[in-house]
């Protein structure tokens, strides 16, 4: 299993996948060995002990180092939280602008959005957008104010976010400040998401 989650620019808090670059990716997986995965992608430059911070040149580079490390790992899955709906569409989006093939699936495609399905699709990797899964399974009986991946990661494991405010992100992000930190509040919620499906898939099994 392999989760990813991304970091965006965005100065007015709206979503423009033409117009904003993608600044961060995170994964954090599990191999067949039971080996972690845990990796934080950008391409600013900024000093950090954590070794699992790579930083790129630029954002073409950083989509083409993720399509790599997807490769690399092979996961049996791939687990999002709201994937469908934004993390998936966008690396789809800004990949096209930047000409990066992003070819992940087995037979060398690329994300794909089936038309009227709000699914966004890998071919030969099954994907899980938890959020969907959770709202879905478990819906019914609980009480949450939202379906948040803080809500639900504090109700499964006991677990929250980061407590970073995306509204400085834009500007720290131009500043070359606190980026250590954004690094990583991405990389929590891409192990939040990890552990939120193993635990409500399992629990969903039994």
């Amino acid at each position: 299993l392999l989760a990813i989650d991304i970091e965006t620019y965005n100065e007015v808090m709206q979503i423009d996948m033409d117009k904003n670059p993608i600044l961060m990716i995170a994964f954090y997986g599990k191999d067949d060995n039971g080996k972690i995965l845990k990796k934080i992608l950008t391409y600013k430059k900024f000093k950090t002990k954590d070794l699992d911070v790579e930083h790129l040149n630029d954002e073409k580079e950083l989509l083409e180092r993720a399509a790599e490390i997807i490769d690399q790992f092979d996961p049996d899955m791939l687990s999002t939280y709201f994937g469908d709906g934004f993390d998936l569409p966008y690396i789809k989006k800004r990949a096209e602008k930047l000409g990066v093939p992003f070819e992940i699936g087995k037979d060398h495609s690329t994300i794909q959005l089936p038309r009227n399905k709000q699914q966004a699709r890998v071919v030969g990797i099954p994907h899980l957008d938890i959020f969907k899964f959770i709202r879905y399974i478990f819906g019914t009986s609980w009480r949450l104010d939202s379906y948040s991946l803080n809500n639900v990661a504090t109700e499964l494991l006991g677990e929250k976010k980061h407590d970073v405010d995306l509204n400085n992100l834009a500007s720290d992000w131009n500043n070359n400040h606190n980026l250590e930190t954004y690094a990583a509040y991405n990389l929590q919620d891409a192990k939040l998401t990890f552990e939120n499906r193993s635990y409500a898939t399992e629990n969903y099994q039994d």
